[in-house]
């Protein structure tokens, strides 16, 4: 348990999250920090505690305890004191189920008790308020990178979606590289953004922080990460159901897998006029289509994704459809 911040550096951007979070803390007991691995939420949940119970928050890294019988004496102990009155529950996919139960029992015993989660997916614990982070927007990435490396690049910052772990390494990188040259590498980016330092293992590279997420998928989910990966850019149900199903991945398990996915904070889900659209971030994109490539699938996958298309330009213009074609 702590409380402090951990020897972190100065916290840059995310204002308005802070404070929208912060309030919203005023008024809810249960608030969950999720988003995609690197995506800085450990870090805005600290700055939130500090605003939110100054001095009087008790923080707890899930991932640090020694398996799932330690994590309810470990959060007992952190809640000793009679004067917390946050709980600040890190990393709580390492742990998720077990996480979830003792969230639920906690707040059912203690009235007073308010408890902010940070995870890569929802605790889906009833009155759980959840809020997904997205990178930093461009003015604030770039602001991140300056102040660790003294230089502006937003062609680096947009690369890195904005990612601060991404950005924090590339700045690492700067130390040595020319920026011309780091941008070059990150046509390599889980070869060229990693950090020796010591601290823990699955925040030292952007390969392991993915990697942590990966793991936390089923079988079914990683398959379809891997298949969706071919999408450039946003895609709806209809377009992953085409692309991405076959014998090992049925077309009526695939809402079940995108919602998983978006649950674990690998697709970003947004609801556009058309209809709700998904994304994945570049490095999760790219992490997918090398798993892609190892299985074997990618010239399978990329023909149904041309298919896909091809029919519909030809729905869009009315062509008529050629034999065998739906």
């Amino acid at each position: 348990m702590s409380r402090g911040d951990g020897g972190m550096g100065a916290f840059v951007g995310r204002q308005a999250e802070v404070a929208e979070i912060t309030a919203l803390l005023g008024r809810a007991r249960l608030v969950t920090l999720s988003g995609s691995g690197g995506v800085g939420k450990t870090r805005l949940g600290r700055e939130i505690a500090g605003k939110a119970a100054p001095g009087t928050a008790a923080i707890v890294d899930v991932a640090a305890v020694d398996g799932p019988e330690a994590l309810a004496p470990a959060v007992t102990g952190a809640l000793g004191g009679s004067d917390v009155s946050l709980l600040v529950l890190d990393t709580c996919e390492a742990l998720i189920d077990q996480a979830a139960s003792l969230v639920s029992e906690l707040l059912a015993a203690d009235p007073r008790l308010r408890v902010l989660a940070i995870s890569r997916q929802s605790l889906t614990v009833s009155g759980e308020h959840l809020r997904v982070l997205a990178g930093l927007p461009g003015a604030e990435a770039c602001t991140l990178l300056a102040a660790l490396s003294g230089v502006w690049l937003p062609e680096v910052c947009d690369r890195l979606d904005g990612l601060p772990l991404a950005i924090e390494l590339a700045a690492v990188r700067l130390r040595t590289m020319s920026p011309a040259d780091v941008l070059t590498g990150l046509d390599d980016r889980f070869g060229l953004l990693v950090d020796d330092s010591r601290g823990p293992s699955r925040h030292r590279a952007l390969a392991t922080c993915i990697g942590w997420s990966h793991r936390l998928c089923t079988v079914g989910e990683r398959l379809l990460w891997a298949r969706a990966s071919v999408f450039a850019g946003e895609f709806d149900l209809e377009a992953a159901t085409y692309v991405c199903q076959d014998d090992e991945l049925g077309a009526e398990e695939m809402a079940d897998m995108i919602a998983g996915l978006v649950d674990k904070s690998v697709l970003l889900r947004r609801q556009s006029p058309a209809g709700v659209r998904f994304r994945m971030l570049e490095g999760l994109r790219e992490f997918g289509a090398g798993w892609l490539a190892l299985l074997g699938q990618q010239d399978a996958v990329r023909l149904r994704h041309r298919d896909f298309h091809l029919r519909l330009a030809r729905r869009a213009i009315g062509w008529p459809r050629t034999p065998g074609s739906s």
